[in-house]
């Protein structure tokens, strides 16, 4: 490794192995918290039958950004991507001798379907929830970083509608949930 080397593609992939080595387990973490809580809040409250809202893992992990994404088959999703986009000194700093801490912006999304808009919009919250479990629970990304300390920036995106095809009126959604963080990578010097 160079001095001040730049290491977006290292941050990235180290986001993305995390994220497929523990997503699995954090949804259905989530899952059985929020039945719970969809049953006090459907049931007791509204006086209504729960909603299933199933959370299957995604079909593909890539790294790097897809601005196509939308326009892909239904059958590809869910999909998560891992992007680091920018490195730089990092105004924090660290408090160590001969070390130049890094930042290196990062966002993670989880592009989801469904036929039916609230199904979609309480996956994609709980996508979030378990996306930044992932992280929260192996903050150095497997010793890539230092260890995170900041919740992300989470965006959960406007659903998308499309037709299913060219030949059909049926519509599918498409809606992304977005976790933005910025881990540090301390450089020597």
């Amino acid at each position: 490794m160079f001095v001040g080397d730049i290491q977006l593609e290292e941050v990235a992939r180290a986001l993305l192995l995390t994220l497929k080595n523990d997503l699995p387990t954090h949804l259905g973490e989530v899952a059985d918290e929020m039945q719970a809580a969809d049953v006090q809040y459907y049931t007791a409250e509204l006086g209504l039958p729960v909603p299933e809202t199933p959370l299957p893992g995604p079909l593909q992990y890539l790294e790097g950004h897809y601005p196509s994404i939308l326009d892909w088959d239904v059958s590809a999703f869910p999909v998560l991507t891992a992007m680091a986009y920018e490195h730089s000194l990092d105004p924090a700093g660290l408090d160590a001798d001969q070390v130049e801490p890094m930042g290196s912006a990062t966002y993670v999304e989880l592009f989801a379907s469904d036929a039916d808009e609230g199904t979609l919009s309480r996956r994609s919250w709980r996508y979030a929830k378990a996306l930044h479990r992932c992280v929260a629970r192996n903050p150095t990304l497997g010793g890539v970083v230092e260890p995170i300390t900041t919740t992300p920036d989470v965006f959960v995106s406007n659903a998308v509608t499309r037709r299913v095809s060219e030949f059909t009126d049926e519509v599918i959604y498409i809606q992304a949930a977005r976790l933005e963080y910025t881990f540090r990578t301390p450089q020597p010097w």
